[in-house]
């Protein structure tokens, strides 16, 4: 019997032959479903681009047990793109109010050496702002955002003089047009004086963008 008479007589070996071809060709398709079958997403361009900004602000200096700053703040900022700034300067002059612990040791005999504050600070910071969002107003108005982080450092002017101050700070802005925002932040600096004291602020300001790219 040749060979082609025992494939003929073997119809069981012919139908698994058919069936793992099947299974194959089956597979294949599966393939290039999967292939085909990404997922699609849209995403859409920023509608509020920024170009060089100047930002009039209010700044609290809350952190220090001895006395409060309020500071008027102004500063300018250079965008590269929409993700990279650099903020060239931030300068400040912070009005002091005290709490009224300083009279309190006093009166206690102790005899605390200084009291630094805070008065005149500048500083220059890099600005990354990876995060922009856009959301509904109690669903009658379109709002839209980014959320941007600090670094850089500066000098801060206080009791005994200039020192230098390396800084980082969390900021957010809301777009109120495509010239204004509202920016808040909040700022950390590490004064690098004898006792590397750190000066936390908090700022809420307006911004006027000009110069942006279409």
């Amino acid at each position: 019997m040749t060979p082609f008479q025992k494939l003929v007589r073997a119809p069981g070996l012919l139908l698994v032959v058919a069936a793992l071809l099947s299974a194959a060709g089956a597979r294949a398709d599966d393939g290039d479903e999967v292939e085909d079958s990404g997922q699609v997403a849209a995403v859409q361009n920023r509608e509020y681009r920024m170009g060089q900004e100047i930002e009039l602000a209010a700044t609290l200096l809350p952190y220090d047990a001895f006395y409060k700053g309020l500071a008027p703040t102004a500063s300018y900022t250079f965008h590269f793109s929409d993700t990279l700034a650099w903020e060239v300067f931030r300068i400040g002059y912070s009005v002091d109010f005290d709490t009224g612990l300083k009279q309190q040791l006093l009166q206690l005999g102790a005899q605390p050496t200084q009291f630094e504050q805070t008065q005149l600070f500048v500083t220059s910071n890099v600005m990354y702002s990876p995060l922009y969002v856009k959301g509904t107003l109690a669903n009658k108005s379109v709002v839209h955002g980014e959320g941007y982080l600090l670094l850089g450092g500066g000098a801060f002017d206080e009791t005994d003089g200039f020192h230098p101050a390396p800084d980082a700070g969390l900021g957010a802005r809301l777009f109120l047009s495509r010239a204004f925002s509202l920016r808040l932040e909040v700022r950390d600096a590490v004064i690098l004086d004898s006792k590397l004291t750190n000066s936390v602020d908090v700022n809420l300001g307006i911004a006027l963008n000009f110069l942006a790219p279409g």
